[in-house]
């Protein structure tokens, strides 16, 4: 997702809450930015907190197994 498609998001979004279902990575002209954003709120996560976020999605779908 752009730069600013994602700022835009955010804006309009507020501060409803997120489930996060969809995160891309994040561009500025074309060029990766090091973030990903969230497609449907536009909060934006590093790829730390981003494998964090997936790791702790594996646990729980392992566990409800």
């Amino acid at each position: 997702m752009e730069y600013f498609a994602a700022q835009n998001l955010k804006e309009s979004w507020g501060k409803k809450p997120c489930d996060h279902p969809v995160i891309e990575k994040e561009y500025y002209n074309g060029a990766f930015l090091i973030n990903f954003v969230c497609t449907q709120c536009g909060k934006e996560f590093t790829i730390a907190q981003k494998l964090e976020m997936e790791e702790t999605s594996k646990s729980v779908i392992s566990s409800n197994k």
